[in-house]
């Protein structure tokens, strides 16, 4: 009877820990090879008009990356589209091309430096590239990309990253590159989003890596400016949010960093900056202003309830958290893993 009674007390015990915040006891279906047209999601809204979730630090997190990203029920597992990886230059020490480059060109690492004996980004590419011959319907996945190396300037910086991703991810099959955006290859790339339309639809887009690079901000602004209309990747640049008590005013500031920066299309923010600002009316106009002009905005570190709705208040387009899975909140929708913001 003592037995039964330190059972049942056991059981208890281990019910009560469970919560609707963190469901550690609830069993995830993980489907790898689902085929992302079973999910209802409106394939014709094009990708700057949709949110969706993002994952912080994917290498940090206890999940694989190609969990992260496949498709599973309850919504709020997974169903990622979006990875962030912080990678580090290793200069090659000879001559090198698209089919040469070393695997340790770049490796993967919060801090320190880890050395040219560091895991490779190649190694990540590799999973992800398994994956999607798995999911060739995939809906589009964003690869950010954060350089944190600085030493040794830039050299052929833009090379190094697209000879590497050639190599290791692959070319336009499964790569929606920057130069796809220039229907007027005479105007920038802001302009082509702004007034050309240029942004194809998520269904035109299946089975499509977006390439995102964000970090070293002397060299992003080289890299998007060297012969932007032939590059890979998109340029993301960090940006801070103005204390603006009236709507004009936000408004305002954000026409004014869109305009001042042409070669970009991608902005990211820190919720720690948003929640500064968050009870001014015109600082949430600010950020929305990114929305109706199409530009696509990333907000890092939403790890709560509260953080994750204000984004998607604020209509930010990648709401990128460090909850991948147990927690109810950590989702875009009841049904959906992107819907219009």
């Amino acid at each position: 009877m003592k037995k039964l009674k330190f059972l049942f007390v056991f059981v208890s015990l281990i019910l009560a820990s469970c919560s609707t915040d963190c469901l550690d006891c609830e069993e995830t279906s993980v489907h790898p090879n689902v085929d992302a047209k079973r999910l209802p999601t409106q394939g014709n809204l094009k990708y700057n008009e949709v949110m969706f979730k993002g994952s912080h630090n994917t290498y940090e997190r206890r999940e694989d990356i190609t969990e992260q990203v496949s498709y599973s029920n309850p919504i709020y597992q997974n169903n990622v589209l979006a990875v962030e990886l912080d990678i580090w230059r290793n200069t090659p020490s000879g001559s090198y091309n698209n089919r040469t480059i070393p695997a340790n060109t770049w490796v993967v690492n919060h801090w320190p430096h880890p050395g040219r004996g560091g895991r490779t980004l190649s190694s990540y590419f590799a999973k992800l590239k398994d994956w999607h011959n798995r999911n060739s319907n995939h809906l589009p996945v964003m690869i950010k990309l954060d350089v944190k190396s600085s030493n040794g300037g830039y050299q052929n910086f833009h090379e190094q990253i697209e000879w590497y991703l050639q190599r290791y991810l692959g070319d336009s099959e499964v790569i929606f590159k920057a130069q796809n955006l220039y229907k007027d290859s005479n105007r920038s790339i802001r302009h082509n989003v702004l007034y050309n339309d240029a942004w194809p639809s998520l269904d035109q887009l299946r089975g499509k890596f977006i390439i995102v690079l964000t970090g070293n901000g002397s060299w992003m602004d080289q890299y998007v400016r060297f012969n932007s209309r032939y590059r890979w990747a998109f340029g993301m640049k960090k940006e801070g949010v103005p204390n603006r008590s009236r709507t004009e005013d936000g408004f305002r500031d954000a026409d004014n960093v869109i305009n001042n920066n042409p070669n970009y299309v991608f902005y990211n923010f820190d919720i720690n900056d948003i929640k500064r600002v968050k009870d001014k009316v015109g600082s949430r106009d600010f950020l929305k202003q990114f929305a109706y002009k199409g530009m696509i905005t990333r907000v890092y570190t939403a790890n709560n309830a509260d953080d994750w709705n204000l984004c998607k208040t604020l209509k930010i387009s990648c709401i990128s958290t460090n909850k991948i899975k147990n927690h109810s909140w950590a989702k875009i929708d009841n049904d959906r893993i992107a819907i219009k913001r």
